[in-house]
């Protein structure tokens, strides 16, 4: 059901696309950022960056966060520019496969049903699709934002389960424990390390796309505590 929904999400994606792109706003940054990674001129761009932004406006960040500049390189690396369609399409891929980790995340904690209304609201929601014409990060944050949650969900999940575990082997003699029993445990603890690193990539993932997504952390930190 996730892959229908984020099938779906795609598809509405393609649909609302138009030719173009309206030059201005962040994603010309992101652009200038790329083409430095690909042609290995980032402290030249930088000079000429720190200058247009303290000459010609007042507020301006000196470099966006560089997860989806790094996205793109690939593009300007192939077609030593930016189709700016393909960038649409490939923006909308990401949307799609965040809908399906919206529906994962959501399908622990609710039914299935209820899972796929709720995300609905994102995957059908005219205004937010239409972001992929933007070209910009911030519908790549909602899938690493998307990932890290589910990544940090299941470390939490398998960490309660490890606890239970222990809790109960405590009640019983340690010769009782079988060779079965220790093998789950082993696997259990080696899913806990890949969840946790997971996890600590999707969030840095997600911060490296938009600062914003520093409260990702926040909110893991606030959970343990």
């Amino acid at each position: 059901m996730a892959g229908i929904c984020a099938a779906i999400s795609f598809l509405f994606c393609l649909g609302v696309i138009y030719p173009g792109k309206s030059w201005g706003g962040d994603f010309s940054q992101y652009f200038a950022q790329a083409r430095a990674i690909a042609t290995g001129t980032i402290p030249e761009w930088y000079e000429k960056n720190i200058f247009i932004i303290d000459h010609s406006c007042v507020i301006g960040a000196d470099v966006y966060p560089w997860m989806w500049p790094l996205m793109i390189v690939p593009f300007y690396s192939i077609f030593h520019s930016f189709p700016v369609m393909f960038l649409k399409v490939y923006e909308a891929v990401f949307v799609a496969a965040g809908v399906a980790l919206l529906v994962f995340f959501l399908r622990r904690r609710i039914s299935l049903s209820k899972a796929v209304f709720l995300s609905s609201f994102i995957s059908c929601n005219y205004v937010y699709i239409m972001d992929v014409n933007s070209v910009e990060a911030d519908l790549i944050s909602f899938f690493w934002g998307m990932a890290a949650l589910n990544f940090i969900d299941l470390y939490l999940k398998e960490r309660k389960h490890i606890l239970q575990v222990r809790a109960a082997n405590n009640q019983e003699e340690s010769s009782a424990l079988t060779a079965d029993m220790q093998r789950k445990k082993s696997r259990s603890i080696c899913l806990l390390v890949i969840y946790g690193l997971l996890g600590g990539a999707g969030i840095c993932a997600s911060v490296m796309t938009k600062t914003l997504c520093e409260g990702l952390l926040l909110a893991l930190l606030a959970y343990d505590l």
